[in-house]
């Protein structure tokens, strides 16, 4: 019984967390009341994103020594803080990047890897399935968030009182949620030696020259990027093509709930399937992207029909190669390869794809350019990952 429940608080946990990806909903509020425009607002998030990968690291390590219970605990305070900052103090980009940027972005880093590494003990035989429904919660924090902050914007308050409000909520849930993990006890008792600095040392040395593990990143890195590139700018692509404002913010919910669904769908398929279920899942965003662009000026039903697509797509690259990881290096490296993965897979777009898709956008004009170019990278991705994974599978992968 306990491991449902700790399975059940590393969910909700992460859905606290994944409330980072309904930004796009920000953008407006900042632009009318702190006169910040959509384009600087897009570092905050970027920032954010990479700020997160680098804390992941620095979180998967800690947990080995102070186990699960007190990094998460650090997490949700960091999270919370980052919104009760920027209700309380922050009035200029500056404070929005040190609040929602740099300190809500390690909140997510020290907890991400937590509750995700605390679920895969509890369950070594699903890793699939349990990376996806634990990761599916930080998919859906976007639901909940948008839905939750459009209530409050709603009734009046003011974008400061919002955040507030939020952050107050963000204490008490995830921090109870943290509370709640725990390792199982013949796990506790392993970890009191001294086998996972040795394991973590070699891992370090031996990694970046093992092409599972780049096969990983790469993959990873083509999905992300281009996904990261349309994201933060999810219901300005649908205004910009004539959508009306409450299908845009539909299509952000749409897409978090996509995003939840494929974690969890993914999960499972790469159970059954094993690694190449990921060429499979960059191929399918590919595609979503593309349908993403041609709906986007044709039908606002359809429009939000494909954000829901691409977040199904996207929301692959968040559960396959967590589990992969753990198949390849096994689940006591996952807490030390993982958090590498996801740094330079992750991370690295987080920081330069939303640029990319700004600068992107200037250039052309429109959102056409960046929605292409995300659509191609994804597929180009898909193919080299097949001939990767063919590699790899020499190295017993």
């Amino acid at each position: 019984m306990k491991r449902y429940v700790v399975l059940a608080a590393a969910t909700v946990f992460q859905l606290c967390l994944g409330g980072v990806y309904a930004w796009s909903y920000f953008l407006s509020h900042l632009e009318r009341a702190f006169g910040i425009p959509e384009e600087r607002s897009q570092n905050i998030f970027g920032v954010c994103i990479f700020v997160f990968t680098l804390c992941m690291i620095l979180g998967g390590r800690l947990q080995h020594r102070w186990g699960p219970r007190r990094v998460a605990l650090l997490g949700a305070l960091l999270y919370a803080g980052g919104y009760l900052g920027a209700g309380f103090f922050a009035s200029r980009f500056w404070h929005f990047l040190l609040f929602k940027g740099i300190i809500e972005g390690a909140g997510i880093g020290f907890g991400y890897v937590c509750p995700l590494i605390t679920a895969l003990k509890w369950f070594p035989n699903r890793k699939g399935l349990v990376t996806g429904l634990v990761v599916g919660g930080f998919g859906g924090g976007a639901v909940v968030l948008s839905s939750a902050a459009h209530a409050l914007l709603a009734d009046g308050r003011e974008l400061s009182q919002a955040f507030v409000i939020l952050g107050f909520g963000y204490l008490v849930i995830a921090g109870g949620a943290a509370a709640l993990l725990s390792w199982p006890k013949e796990e506790m008792r392993t970890q009191k030696g001294d086998s996972t600095a040795k394991q973590s040392e070699m891992a370090l040395s031996v990694m970046f020259k093992d092409s599972r593990f780049r096969s990983l990143v790469m993959a990873m890195f083509a999905g992300t990027f281009g996904g990261l590139m349309i994201i933060g700018s999810l219901a300005a692509i649908g205004r910009e093509g004539g959508v009306a404002e409450g299908y845009a913010v539909l299509a952000i919910s749409i897409f978090a709930v996509g995003n939840s669904l494929g974690r969890l769908i993914w999960g499972m398929l790469i159970d059954r399937f094993g690694k190449m279920t990921i060429p499979l899942s960059l191929l399918f965003l590919a595609l979503a992207l593309l349908v993403l662009l041609f709906t986007r000026t044709s039908s606002p039903v359809l429009f939000v029909a494909a954000a829901g697509l691409t977040g199904f797509g996207f929301g692959a690259c968040f559960v396959l190669y967590a589990a992969q990881t753990a198949v390849f290096f096994g689940a006591d490296l996952v807490g030390v390869v993982y958090p590498i993965v996801f740094v330079v897979g992750y991370g690295i777009p987080g920081i330069v794809g939303p640029g990319v898709g700004g600068f992107l956008r200037y250039m052309a004009g429109n959102y056409s350019l960046p929605i292409v170019f995300a659509a191609l990278l994804a597929a180009v991705g898909g193919m080299f990952s097949v001939f990767n994974f063919s590699r790899a599978a020499k190295q017993g992968g």
